[in-house]
């Protein structure tokens, strides 16, 4: 090697690690800007990370804190830290540790938009859904068929409530909702590797027990599909939602699924079962449609069933996870003008949430309909609304909540579930509703 080639090589080490230095140095200022302007901004926009004392409707003599103790000084101290570990953070661990100081807030609205309303980071092509304390796969590419419905009982070796529990950190909300949003950060190695609970990003080893065979390891990669709209992934648990060109689905051979399976696609349909003398209507997601507002909807509704023999009706919103809370109120009155003498029911689901509460109140407020199934995603009293901040250089949005919604109409007002009823993955497997098929066993109106 000749002087002249071997200098030139020298140089070019020289430039391209002084070049990595820049590169490194640019990178660590615009995550500590981006920190400094979320310490700034988040705490003076959002209503719930700081003390807020209210006073309830129900009960104007008490007064009630609906943030954290101690939350904000905990946020400060939480943005410092990272603030000053930016150089020893990769960006996954960094964005994780924003979600972690947002979560801080117990209110389930206020949050870092990873996945759902904008997804960010990647995750496995798999459907997966808690039956119970079981996680399970409902659809996954043609190449993992083998594993449809398959229980996964830990991530690269972690017990799966183990995992679980980490990721309820990165999420605010009551036991229900975590358990929903879960379900997005499970199959996500950025998101796990960002919680030090993986060391690979791009994928993830899954032990699962398939629904033939003996407990094995199932190792896949992650794909990363930007999507800047809602995705919510209960609808993976039909097999009419999913792809079928990318995707099998452990019910894709069913020849009739339950009734709440039916329309993922819809916001709102309703069924008669005359034989049952029930009316079903199921409800997921509180917005208009193009061609008929939920107004004109529920309208059409009662015209269709007025001469029709039912003595039961039930509203499903087990997967309702919110919409629009000023849409559904004039055509629930509307419906429950007509539904005197009738016994009612209201299904609700863990990933009930926001208008989907508000939803199941009102109707339960103007019908005295019986609450069943499983306990909500959301309380009566929250913060929806608000904006969402948006960080310089990451360009991560923050939702900051700052609109007070209290549906406790009248003191001891709740929608906990009167009956409590688990859709067990047998049930699942078998196409079996043991909710609805409460309803129809019913003859009185008192709950057994």
């Amino acid at each position: 090697m000749n002087k002249k080639y071997f200098l030139f090589l020298i140089t070019i080490l020289l430039y391209n690690n002084v070049l990595t230095q820049d590169t490194r140095e640019v990178r660590n200022r615009r995550w500590q800007e981006d920190l400094l302007y979320f310490k700034d901004r988040f705490p003076a926009y959002d209503k719930t990370i700081t003390p807020f004392i209210f006073s309830n409707a129900a009960d104007s003599n008490k007064l009630y804190s609906y943030s954290q103790k101690n939350s904000i000084e905990v946020f400060l101290k939480g943005v410092d830290s990272l603030y000053k570990a930016v150089d020893q953070l990769s960006d996954d661990q960094l964005m994780i540790g924003i979600c972690k100081l947002v979560a801080l807030s117990p209110n389930a609205h206020t949050r870092l938009l990873l996945f759902r309303l904008e997804t960010v980071m990647n995750n496995l092509p798999i459907g997966i859904y808690w039956f119970g304390n079981d996680l399970h796969i409902t659809a996954a590419p043609p190449a993992y068929k083998a594993f449809l419905g398959a229980k996964i009982n830990a991530i690269n070796g972690i017990p799966i409530d183990s995992v679980k529990k980490r990721v309820d950190e990165l999420n605010s909300g009551n036991s229900s909702w975590k358990r929903y949003m879960s379900l997005y950060y499970l199959r996500s190695p950025q998101a796990l590797k960002g919680l030090s609970l993986v060391n690979d990003a791009k994928q993830l080893s899954l032990t699962v027990t398939p629904l033939k065979g003996k407990e094995q390891i199932l190792s896949m990669k992650a794909d990363f599909v930007p999507q800047t709209s809602t995705v919510d992934i209960w609808k993976d648990l039909s097999p009419n939602w999913v792809k079928k060109d990318s995707l099998m689905h452990v019910l894709l051979e069913k020849k009739r699924l339950p009734l709440y399976l039916q329309n993922p696609e819809k916001n709102y349909w309703y069924q008669y079962l005359e034989k049952a003398g029930i009316v079903y209507l199921n409800f997921s997601r509180t917005d208009n449609t193009k061609d008929l507002s939920f107004y004109e909807f529920t309208l059409k509704l009662i015209n269709d069933i007025k001469d029709k023999p039912y003595s039961k009706f039930v509203i499903d919103v087990r997967f309702n996870t919110g919409g629009d809370n000023d849409i559904a109120e004039k055509g629930l009155i509307e419906l429950a003008a007509n539904l005197k003498n009738k016994q009612v029911y209201i299904i609700t689901g863990y990933p009930t949430f926001s208008a989907g509460v508000t939803t199941s109140a009102l109707f339960k407020w103007y019908t005295g309909a019986k609450v069943i199934g499983e306990l909500a995603g959301d309380g009566l009293v929250y913060f929806s609304e608000g904006g969402d901040i948006q960080l310089p250089h990451s360009k991560l949005y923050v939702h900051y909540a700052n609109g007070f919604h209290n549906d406790i109409f009248i003191k001891g007002f709740n929608i906990r579930p009167d009956k409590e009823i688990l859709v067990s993955f047998q049930d699942y497997l078998n196409g079996e509703d043991p909710i609805l098929n409460f309803v129809i066993m019913q003859n009185v109106p008192g709950l057994k």
